[in-house]
């Protein structure tokens, strides 16, 4: 506000949970009894990937049991609602989130999925490494670095809905090491 006093009353400001170590949530056990749950939170924007994410929906082996949640809101919903409305698998969330509801989906989730086409990096991805929630990314920006090069989750050998599928269904199959992830 001090820079531009004539945005101040238009601008906020949130803190991301990743900068705050207090905040860190101490790494969590893999889910048993239940769907994995995967969460897509924030801006619904194209480069957010969902075309790439409702591709691979299609391709995940009908047996395995999951959830989805996408969550927020932005000039893409349209598009958001075409892809996913009509997946029983999929939840959709589709409005703007305070930070303490962010912070229940990361609680209530398991795995945050970023397929993204291009990014710089993600804010939503600090917010899953201090809530100790795996990611899936694409090898766009800094995402792959984000979660420590696979520490953190799974960095996508390529951008194609099959190798996402795949991931995925690692993940929900056990095939993946869910506690060395959360705890990286």
């Amino acid at each position: 506000g001090r820079l531009t006093p004539r945005a101040a009353g238009r601008m906020g400001v949130e803190p991301l949970a990743g900068l705050y170590c207090a905040a860190c949530a101490a790494p969590r056990p893999a889910p048993v009894g239940r769907p994995l749950r995967f969460v897509a939170p924030g801006r619904l924007v194209r480069y957010k990937g969902y075309r790439r994410l409702a591709a691979a929906l299609d391709l995940v082996p009908n047996d395995l049991a999951f959830e989805v949640t996408i969550a927020g809101d932005g000039p893409d919903r349209a598009e958001v609602e075409r892809l996913f409305s009509r997946r029983p698998s999929v939840r959709l969330a589709l409005r703007w989130h305070a930070p303490e509801e962010q912070a229940a989906l990361f609680r209530e989730h398991d795995v945050l999925l970023c397929p993204y086409d291009e990014a710089s990096q993600s804010g939503v991805l600090c917010d899953a490494l201090a809530h100790a929630v795996p990611t899936i990314v694409t090898r766009v920006g800094a995402l792959p670095e984000q979660i420590g090069h696979d520490r953190a989750g799974v960095v996508l050998g390529d951008m194609s809905p099959q190798t996402l599928a795949v991931a995925m269904a690692d993940v929900i199959r056990g095939r993946f090491n869910y506690e060395a992830a959360s705890a990286g």
